[in-house]
């Protein structure tokens, strides 16, 4: 999976923002920690992160809010590494 990384011991998802999106969002990437060390865990939820950034980055293209954004990110990320 090419969006999956190591920091130190720890899986992370790194995730490219769209072109179109990139000057509103202000980011090229973003970066979620996975909160495990194991792999097949982290790639079972890098899926679930990956489904949650593409239903935000079409949101974002039907021109939600910035803020709304912010945190529809923020909940997914700590929402979905729960479930």
């Amino acid at each position: 999976m090419d969006c999956l990384r190591r920091r130190g011991k720890v899986y992370c998802i790194v995730m490219a923002v769209p072109l179109d999106l990139q000057e509103q969002l202000g980011k090229k990437q973003i970066w979620r920690s996975l909160k495990t060390k194991h792999y097949d865990v982290a790639r079972s939820q890098a899926r679930k992160l990956i489904l949650s950034f593409d239903l935000i980055f079409q949101n974002v293209r039907n021109e939600m809010d910035s803020r709304l954004i912010n945190a529809m990110v923020a909940d997914y990320g700590l929402r979905t590494i729960r479930d």
